[in-house]
């Protein structure tokens, strides 16, 4: 079924009216009509079922009622910490991360990130939005503005967090650094720019705790890294399963 994202917390049952995105998506992009039945996540992460009573091209009224679903989210926190990239290659990241489960995203600037940050937050966080609709996850990652990768890691040295930093040169396999790290329950991923990190970087995400972990012989494109290392991390702590 359809789903949209609700910004505000609903009750539990109730008359919802929806206009700008919410309402042309219903209206002119799905074609509902009076009857029409879709789903709504609020920003508390509770799930709805709602049904149209009247609907135009610019509002949509609807009656709904929270459902008993299952849960939708991971067993684990995980925190995407992405140097910044290039074009639409970090609109992509997003996208895939928020399919894949991912609870936020920080946005870094590193050594080799591209040159100029044009601020684009509120972009990605529409195409988390559209990600969850996809994907029917029940909340939204949050997404910050980027910051220097120094102060982020010297941030997570005096708050004791849990760390990886993938580095295509050297580094530990996942397994054996995780084979008895079952009980962690927020874990913040590090992944480079398009030109990897550079060593001094390593070093210090070292001295702030991060585990220096490897992928393999292969050298990976940064988007396509994020998104595997996303996903390798839900399949061994989260609620991917075969």
């Amino acid at each position: 079924m359809p789903c949209i994202y609700y910004e505000k917390p609903l009750q539990a049952s109730g008359i919802l009216h929806l206009n700008g995105e919410n309402a042309h998506y219903l209206a002119n992009v799905l074609r509902f009509k009076q009857g029409s039945r879709f789903d709504v996540v609020d920003n508390t992460g509770l799930r709805y079922v709602a049904s149209v009573i009247s609907i135009d091209s610019t509002k949509v009224t609807a009656q709904y009622q929270q459902l008993n679903v299952q849960e939708r989210e991971s067993f684990i926190e995980l925190i995407l910490c992405q140097a910044l990239l290039k074009g639409s290659k970090m609109d992509m990241v997003v996208q895939k991360a928020t399919e894949l489960g991912i609870w936020g995203i920080l946005p870094l600037i590193t050594e080799r990130s591209v040159p100029q940050y044009t601020r684009k937050v509120e972009r990605w966080k529409k195409i988390a939005i559209e990600a969850l609709r996809q994907s029917g996850r029940s909340r939204v990652p949050y997404i910050e503005e980027a910051q220097e990768l120094p102060s982020f890691l010297s941030e997570m040295k005096t708050g004791g967090a849990h760390g990886i930093i993938f580095y295509e040169k050297y580094g530990s396999s996942i397994n054996d650094i995780f084979l008895t790290g079952k009980d962690i329950k927020r874990l913040f991923i590090v992944v480079g720019p398009e030109g990897g990190f550079c060593e001094k970087e390593v070093e210090l995400a070292r001295q702030a705790g991060f585990h220096v972990v490897s992928l393999g012989g292969r050298i990976l494109r940064a988007e396509t890294a994020a998104i595997s290392v996303t996903a390798i991390l839900q399949y061994l702590y989260g609620d991917i399963n075969f």
